[in-house]
């Protein structure tokens, strides 16, 4: 899981110490345990089926929400089971990404969806958001829970999540290969400036595959820097590489090392952590 600073996380800290100063949390953990104070969910949503979210008119109004599941509504077709994101708004978004998390998956600092439910039910969009994304980070979900929040991020300005939730559907789409990167300093180097770690560079990488003529063939990866906005030259980070082709990477093994080029000359070197690709669909008869 990727650990990041989040108002998210502050704002469950903070929540859990003015819960545990009053009486109410007593109440609520007498009935659900002590585990989980402030997830106040309604005795009727044990038995919750995991369908679509709420239409806007199915939502609760001020003052007499709940923390409980969305309910399932539109927002899909009957045939096909399939969302239109285009057609959602924020909170239906939120809604529906959130049926496809397991209650039982936990993320850092023990938060679950039933945090989202939460925070959902008293408008706090951007918070739940970034539960989601912590949830996410811990756990393989779906495409569509990431485009699920992507579309919610691009809908409330917030670029830096939008781009998150983009990058991991293209790993979902082509695959990850997470690594140890190490740029060349800038004296040695053509570059003398910092590269962007939001997955703005897709560099070329020496993968060990060779061309028709036996020269040294290169392969497109983005690349996507895990905790830094920025890696300066000379620097060293933990790095996300979504391949271009994915069957160009399918020899690369865990330990391997690889180069990064811009130009004809070595960039940086890493060494391969994690090798994750699709899995190639089964020819049909």
């Amino acid at each position: 899981m990727l650990w990041r600073s989040t108002p998210a996380r502050d704002a469950v800290n903070q929540r859990d110490v003015r819960d545990a100063d009053s009486s109410a949390a007593g109440a609520i953990a007498a009935t659900y345990g002590p585990r989980r104070r402030h997830a106040r969910r309604p005795a009727s949503a044990h038995r919750l089926v995991r369908m679509p979210p709420a239409s806007p008119s199915a939502v609760p109004a001020t003052g007499s929400r709940t923390a409980s599941p969305p309910s399932n509504g539109s927002g899909t077709t009957q045939a096909g089971n399939v969302v239109d994101n285009d057609h959602m708004d924020v909170t239906e978004l939120l809604e529906s990404a959130s049926l496809l998390v397991p209650e039982e998956a936990a993320a850092e600092n023990d938060i679950t969806v039933r945090d989202v439910w939460d925070y959902l039910a008293h408008d706090e969009w951007q918070i739940a958001l970034s539960l989601l994304e912590e949830l996410g980070d811990g756990h393989p979900l779906p495409l569509t829970f990431w485009e699920q929040l992507a579309e919610a991020a691009e809908q409330l300005g917030l670029e830096r999540s939008a781009a998150w939730c983009h990058w991991r559907c293209s790993e979902i789409r082509n695959g990850m290969i997470r690594a140890d990167l190490t740029l060349r300093p800038a004296t040695e180097a053509r570059r003398k400036t910092p590269i962007s770690g939001h997955g703005v560079l897709r560099p070329m990488w020496d993968i060990g595959s060779l061309s028709p003529t036996g020269a040294a063939s290169v392969s497109i990866a983005g690349l996507w820097v895990e905790d830094m906005p920025v890696l300066e030259p000379g620097g060293r980070a933990t790095v996300r590489l979504i391949p271009l082709t994915p069957t160009h990477w399918a020899h690369v093994k865990t330990g391997q090392q690889i180069n990064m080029h811009e130009d004809r000359t070595v960039a940086g070197t890493a060494v391969v952590l994690e090798v994750h690709l699709p899995t190639p669909a089964m020819p049909t008869r």
